[in-house]
């Protein structure tokens, strides 16, 4: 998704096939073109379509008061919306199942959250919302915002400052 144009999806295919070269894949070229697909299909692709948009986004900030530790990561696909920005994670690796893996949509809501805490960090920009986008091959995505935003990234810094050691 990276590289794609989600306006219009030209040379998906070619993309696909060079990310999956690229992730040591290459047999799995159909699947990664597929799952692009899915993507560019949803609702929040085509609302970042409309709008300007940052895709790959690395972003690196400490997120809590008095507490040196940075949080880091790239962002899959950041755009504008009315209310601030909107952080969108593409995932793939649940099939399907995100609603019934609470574990791990628990950690990818920790992640999105500590992504917003970031953004806004180093933007002093509104994060409004996080959305996680469970791409699938034959069904249509599932997509999961992180519902109390605010809270979760109060979490994100309550966790972050109980992580770092008095000298």
């Amino acid at each position: 998704m990276q590289t794609i144009d989600i306006a219009t999806g030209k040379d998906l295919e070619i993309e696909a096939q060079r990310q999956a070269i690229a992730e040591g894949i290459k047999n799995q070229t159909a699947s990664v073109a597929q799952l692009a697909r899915s993507a560019l299909n949803t609702e929040t692709a085509e609302r970042a379509a409309q709008t300007q948009h940052w895709r790959e986004m690395y972003v690196a900030a400490k997120v809590a008061e008095d507490c040196d530790i940075v949080v880091e990561g790239y962002i899959d696909l950041m755009y504008r919306s009315r209310k601030g920005l909107v952080l969108v994670d593409w995932k793939t690796d649940l099939s399907g199942n995100a609603t019934k893996t609470p574990s791990k949509l628990a950690r990818y809501q920790l992640q999105g959250a500590a992504y917003a805490a970031a953004v806004e960090a180093a933007t002093g920009k509104t994060v409004a919302r996080v959305e996680l986008v469970f791409l699938q091959k034959t069904r249509e995505p599932i997509i999961i915002p992180i519902e109390n935003l605010r809270s979760a990234i109060q979490e994100v810094q309550q966790l972050i400052r109980s992580l770092e050691t008095p000298i």
